[in-house]
């Protein structure tokens, strides 16, 4: 089971490492996509409505693992063998000693979770 650090509704979410401030404090909706940051300690990012972001290592890692991925609309993850993969199944895909695993609500009237892995 992966562990999963839960913020409720912080004001902004920092890189614990480098200090970006990887979701600002004054976002708005309709500027959801533009308003994050991702540092280079940042893994993946998604919401309930899909993938966000990959960084290059996550993209090769599932690639090794058998995992296609598709940028054409978006990021989507295809695996062959299990046709009911999801993006709230990202964590678990990549548990590693070297990801801590985050989520926390987006403060907005979309309600949004947002879980981003980060490097240790």
């Amino acid at each position: 089971m992966t562990d999963i650090i839960v913020n409720k509704e912080p004001n902004a979410f920092y890189c614990p490492h480098c200090k970006t401030k990887i979701k600002p404090d004054d976002e708005k909706e309709e500027e959801y996509d533009e308003s994050m940051h991702y540092c280079d300690h940042v893994v993946y990012s998604f919401t309930s409505e899909g993938i966000e972001y990959l960084s290059a290592a996550a993209e090769r890692e599932l690639i090794a693992r058998g995992f296609n991925i598709n940028k054409e609309y978006g990021i989507e993850i295809d695996n062959p063998k299990d046709e009911d993969l999801g993006c709230q199944d990202l964590p678990e895909i990549l548990d590693s000693k070297d990801i801590e695993h985050y989520r926390f609500s987006y403060s907005s009237t979309w309600g949004l979770e947002v879980n981003i892995g980060i490097k240790k």
